[in-house]
């Protein structure tokens, strides 16, 4: 009897691990966290909505306005020469964390062109974020892995 009432608390208490795990596997990144971490680190941020931002941004054509779930958009910058700025895309929630290709294109080449050219990692998603530009940036933003 002792060793089935056992076996039922091992099993409960790694189901209640895993689930633990498995939610905070999913988590969403807050665009306050993101906004804070990148100013800590000394980037001047802008943040535009969803609307906005494709009259504010000369030098991206995406359609911000059709993405569906998008919340925030943020461009970060530090220093004059682009090579340390980061676009990140705040969506509502990790499934609507999504782009079309085309729009990877866009982000992939805007990537390379405000990243240092050492940089290997300069488009990505880090949970509900779709980012795109230096991995200092990236990794001051707390969007890591």
């Amino acid at each position: 009897m002792k060793k089935t009432i056992i076996a039922v608390l091992a099993v409960v208490m790694i189901f209640s691990v895993l689930s633990v795990v498995l939610v905070s596997c999913h988590a969403k990144t807050s665009a306050d966290s993101i906004k804070s971490g990148l100013e800590k680190a000394g980037y001047k941020v802008d943040q535009y909505d969803k609307n906005t931002f494709e009259t504010a941004q000369s030098t991206v054509t995406i359609k911000t306005s059709e993405m569906d779930g998008l919340q925030t958009v943020f461009y970060a910058y530090k220093g004059t020469d682009n090579k340390d700025s980061i676009l990140v895309f705040v969506f509502e929630s990790i499934k609507n964390a999504t782009v079309s290709d085309e729009v990877q294109g866009i982000l992939l080449d805007w990537g390379r062109n405000h990243a240092p050219e050492t940089d290997t990692s300069i488009y990505g998603t880090h949970n509900n974020v779709v980012w795109a530009g230096s991995s200092a940036a990236r990794s001051a933003a707390g969007l890591n892995g």
